[in-house]
């Protein structure tokens, strides 16, 4: 059972490819072929997660151990992003039919498979490779609105990204230079004297800002309120739900395998009080209510970035209940925003004609809001 949580991102790599071709012969064959790949990624990781031991594993793929080989480390954390990875990309599977159909679902499996690799690689190159194939992914589907707002969204997001897709090539080079490995497990071992030191905070905090483009991170997130405006329901409640969390959950692990320094810890926490308090101050103001939830998830992520920022347990604890709180909360959000055409005006009398609507948007706007108190209250918040 190990060895088949590879398929769950060798699948729909090759369904991507293959999709838009199968579509051309069968076009209902090509609709469920996403469904069917994601709902056996779903089957394959519940029945590790049953049926296994509990035992963080690695999986050297084609028999090369690492350093040298390709990796999969597969720990509690890892597995349940991979799963919701896969969940949310069955839920929010683009099934309306049209020209362009074939380019979004083969794109939709893309964006899973990367997305997948990001939350189970053991290695930071290929860290790095699922990252560039998010963001391309991510590219094509926001582009695939075909409206000029979204045009205008996929340039700023593209520039954005190609800045923070530098700065982590450079963070990794930096450690790559001075350990001579990219495995995370051999960094962790050679962290307490090769990068805790100036040069190793230096690539910490470029990696911070490259990643953090995805992660919403202040003062790199000003992609957000655009992208999450213009792009589909579904795809924005799959970056807001799901991608920002893997992202942080890249940082979260390198702060805690390799950057043990105090300064990395202080800038997180610094970052995320700024990103808090710029993102709610602009949802306040906005008048569209998706433009509204995209500034309030800036806010969001500025809490677990804060988070992070906690000791020992505390903080990780922390940041995976607030981080499958917001991917839960979040994603709805954006879905219902979709149901009123995402302005807020159009929310008046909604009681009266969508009382099942109205009620599930007052109970995650409700538990949105206290997301914002509960992790700093205190000691034993988490």
């Amino acid at each position: 059972m190990n060895e088949h949580l590879v398929l769950t991102i060798a699948l729909p790599l090759l369904g991507a490819f293959l999709l838009p071709i199968i579509m051309r012969s069968s076009l209902a064959m090509g609709v469920w072929i996403g469904p069917v790949v994601l709902g056996y990624g779903c089957w394959t990781m519940a029945n590790l997660w049953l049926h296994g031991n509990g035992q963080p594993f690695s999986i050297a793929i084609g028999g090369f151990a690492p350093p040298l080989g390709i990796n999969l480390y597969v720990d509690a954390m890892a597995l349940l992003f991979a799963f919701a990875t896969q969940l949310l990309g069955l839920i929010f599977w683009p099934f309306k039919l049209d020209q362009d159909t074939p380019k979004r679902q083969a794109l939709m499996l893309l964006l899973v498979a990367s997305s997948t690799g990001l939350a189970l690689s053991g290695d930071l190159f290929n860290l790095y490779v699922f990252y560039e194939l998010v963001a391309v992914s991510t590219f094509g589907l926001i582009a695939a609105s075909s409206s000029s707002a979204a045009y205008v969204a996929t340039i700023r997001y593209l520039i954005l990204s190609g800045i923070g897709s530098v700065l982590t090539l450079f963070g990794i080079a930096l450690i790559y230079a001075q350990t001579g490995t990219l495995n995370l497990a051999h960094l962790a071992q050679l962290a307490p004297d090769q990068l805790n030191n100036d040069l190793g905070l230096t690539a910490f905090l470029a990696i911070l800002i490259g990643i953090g483009v995805k992660a919403e991170l202040f003062p790199v997130n000003t992609w957000v309120p655009e992208v999450y405006a213009t792009a589909a329901s579904r795809l924005s409640a799959f970056l807001a739900g799901l991608v920002s969390k893997l992202a942080m959950l890249i940082i979260l692990r390198l702060l805690l395998l390799i950057f043990h320094q105090p300064e990395a810890t202080q800038v997180i926490l610094i970052l995320g009080i700024l990103g808090v308090i710029s993102g709610e101050f602009a949802a306040w103001r906005a008048k569209d209510m998706r433009r509204m939830l995209a500034f309030s998830s800036i806010g969001q992520l500025g809490v677990i970035f804060i988070a992070v920022a906690l000791p020992d347990e505390r903080g990780v604890l922390a940041v995976l209940a607030l981080s499958l709180h917001h991917m839960l909360i979040k994603s709805g959000l954006f879905m219902l925003a979709e149901r009123w055409g995402g302005s807020l005006e159009r929310l008046r009398g909604i009681a009266t004609t969508s009382p099942l609507a109205a009620g599930l948007f007052i109970l995650f706007a409700l538990h949105s809001s206290v997301c914002h108190h509960s992790p700093v209250s205190g000691p034993s918040s988490p």
